[in-house]
C-alpha cells in the first residue's frame, strides 16, 4: 500500500490517493486543485477506483464533480453526511462556488458504521466518528486510518456547524482512543499523527481532559 497526501485547496485539507500493488488507486477527500490530482494519477500510472469521503464539508469534496466526469467513479460517503452532497448550504458549497464545478445530481453509495469498501487486496473499513457533522467517519486499512475532520494532531474538528456537537465528538474520539491496534493517523488537516501518539498527548482524547481546565 502507497498513500500520497496532497495538501488542496483554498485550506489546504488533505487528499489522500492511496494504491495497491495492481496501483489501483482510492481517491479520499478530493478538495480541490483537480489538475494536481489529475496530474499525480497520470504521472504515476494510477488507475482510479473509488471516491471515499471521511464528510461532506466543501473543503474535502471540491473535486468529486470534475474527478467523476472524468473517471466516471463511485462515491462513498457515510449515510448521514449523503445529504450535505445535495444541500450547498450545510455543505458551506454555496460559500465557495467559484472555487470549483458543483453540479447537482450527485451519484453517491451510502455507507454505514463497519462497512467495508475493497480495492483490491485492500479493505476499507468505516467508522462512524460524529461531532464535527452527523456523517463524520474515518476509514481504517491496514495500519492506518484517515480520520477526516475528527481528529488532528494534538486537536480536534469544530463543532459549531451544521450537524456538529462537542458531547458527540468526545464520545466518537473515545470510541478511537478504544481501537486495539496503534494506527497511523492520517488527518483531515495537518501532519499525520498515531493514535497512542494522540491518546498520551491531546487534551481532548488523551490521558488529561481538556475539559478539565474549564
Amino acid at each position: 500500500m502507497n498513500i500520497k497526501v496532497m495538501p488542496l485547496g483554498m485550506v489546504q485539507a488533505n487528499c489522500y490517493i492511496i494504491t495497491n500493488d495492481q496501483n489501483e488507486g482510492a481517491i479520499i477527500d478530493p478538495g480541490g486543485e483537480t489538475e494536481r490530482i489529475i496530474n499525480y494519477l497520470e504521472q504515476n500510472e494510477i488507475n482510479p477506483k473509488m471516491i471515499l469521503l471521511t464528510h461532506g464539508h466543501f473543503d474535502h469534496i471540491a473535486s468529486v464533480w470534475d474527478l467523476i466526469e472524468k473517471y466516471d467513479l463511485p462515491v462513498y460517503i457515510n449515510e448521514n453526511d449523503a445529504e450535505m452532497l445535495k444541500n450547498i448550504n450545510i455543505s458551506l458549497c454555496n460559500m465557495s462556488t467559484l472555487y470549483f464545478n458543483y453540479k447537482p445530481g450527485l451519484e453517491y453509495n451510502e455507507l454505514k458504521d463497519n462497512d467495508i469498501v475493497k480495492l483490491g487486496d485492500l479493505e476499507f473499513k468505516l467508522i462512524h466518528t460524529p461531532g464535527h457533522s452527523k456523517g463524520s467517519s474515518c476509514f481504517i486499512v491496514e495500519n492506518a486510518i484517515f480520520t477526516g475532520d475528527t481528529l488532528f494532531c494534538g486537536d480536534i474538528g469544530r463543532t459549531d456547524l451544521y450537524g456538529g456537537d462537542y458531547a458527540t465528538i468526545k464520545e466518537s474520539l473515545k470510541k478511537l482512543s478504544e481501537l486495539e491496534q496503534d494506527y497511523v493517523v492520517y488527518p483531515g488537516h495537518g501532519p499525520s499523527s498515531s493514535i497512542e501518539k494522540e491518546k498520551a498527548t491531546n487534551p481532548y482524547m488523551g490521558q488529561v481532559d481538556y475539559d478539565d481546565y474549564f
